[in-house]
């Protein structure tokens, strides 16, 4: 990641809209973005019949904080069942050392 000095300005338009922002993930990652946001719009849009701007920002902000704490909590439910994993596999290693005889090289 570039630091904050390098931050460039895009154009990018959601709903209809045009906005500029700063990133520095380059314009690649604002183009995804933007066309990310845009699908969710129309897809939110379209299955709530919700034209007014300000509801529809709000219905898919909570939708996306709703996905995004989801992935949070299963990201956290992973780690946990990684780090049992390795606990055990710890453990498994050290009784197989202790319970096996070291060779003398005979």
């Amino acid at each position: 990641m570039e630091d904050q000095g390098s931050k460039k300005e895009y154009q990018i338009t959601i709903h209809g809209r045009q906005f500029q922002v700063r990133s520095n993930y380059g314009e690649a990652h604002i183009r995804e973005v933007e066309e990310f946001l845009n699908q969710r719009i129309d897809d939110i849009s379209t299955q709530s019949n919700i034209f007014n701007p300000v509801n529809l920002s709000l219905l898919v902000s909570l939708n996306l904080a709703d996905e995004l704490l989801t992935y949070q909590k299963k990201d956290q439910e992973f780690k946990g069942q990684w780090q049992q994993s390795a606990v055990k596999m710890c453990e498994k290693l050290d009784q197989v050392l202790t319970e096996t005889p070291l060779s003398d090289g005979n």
